[in-house]
């Protein structure tokens, strides 16, 4: 049974890209086969959401361009999705920018794999896709307990 994710989204497929020149060895298509167990994704879907695997320079300049905060994270998420609108096919509903760097790092500290990560990271940045907010504490407790749901079920 696949377990629900998107409650605004449309069905999207995902895109992944490793920009970074060092940390190449991603299995991409593992990745996907797992993500694609949650409903709402689907590879053959009309919409689809670019992922960006990037280093921790490439994401501080993001954070400073866009949200003008002069440091490295390890996830930033644009969204495009309007309530109520049609979504055109082969179209790009949103952007996921991941730094390898510090997603490396944080796994080290959790005593986790940096797929494991990475896996947990683009849940997060598809929650915040579908609109789901973690600025304040109720909302982050939420977030949190969704993620560890969804990747307890792509991971089972």
């Amino acid at each position: 049974m696949k377990s629900k994710l998107f409650q605004v989204m449309p069905s999207v497929h995902l895109k992944i890209v490793n920009h970074h020149p060092t940390i190449k060895y991603i299995r991409k298509n593992n990745l996907l086969q797992r993500l694609y167990r949650l409903q709402g994704l689907r590879a053959n879907a009309l919409c689809f959401v670019d992922i960006h695997l990037i280093t921790d320079d490439d994401i501080q300049k993001l954070s400073n361009d866009f949200l003008g905060e002069d440091h490295s994270t390890d996830i930033i998420t644009f969204s495009y999705l309007d309530d109520g609108l049609s979504y055109p096919s082969q179209q790009p509903i949103g952007e996921i920018y991941i730094s390898l760097d510090t997603a490396t790092s944080q796994a080290e500290i959790r005593h986790a794999t940096l797929y494991d990560e990475v896996l947990l990271l683009i849940i997060h940045g598809l929650l915040h896709i579908d609109g789901q907010d973690d600025e304040c504490v109720s909302t982050w407790k939420e977030m949190k307990h969704r993620e560890l749901l969804l990747l307890t079920h792509v991971l089972g």
